[in-house]
């Protein structure tokens, strides 16, 4: 069989791996957090990086930013996306 036509298995399973990242900040954003370390448990690959943003108004402090990056199981990073989702909706967000 030509080596074009044989198949690749580590493809195959990546086809089962999903990445989901976003930034956020505000209420919602903690939850979030709680949510990613959940899914770190259960196996996913969870990268968190924190910075703050500036305003340009006065008297405005700075705010905390949160972005998340997750590659995990398809289902799981599939259940993580609706339920931020629904936590994004509940704090009017979305």
């Amino acid at each position: 069989m030509p080596r074009n036509e044989m198949w690749n298995w580590e493809h195959l399973d990546n086809c089962r791996r999903a990445t989901l990242g976003f930034c956020g900040c505000g209420d919602w954003i903690y939850p979030a957090l709680d949510i990613f370390a959940a899914r770190a448990q259960q196996g996913a690959k969870i990268e968190v990086k924190r910075s703050y943003i500036i305003s340009q108004a006065p008297n405005v402090p700075p705010r905390e930013s949160i972005c998340f990056k997750m590659i995990g199981d398809a289902g799981v990073v599939t259940e993580t996306l609706i339920e931020v989702a629904g936590l994004m909706k509940e704090h009017s967000v979305l």
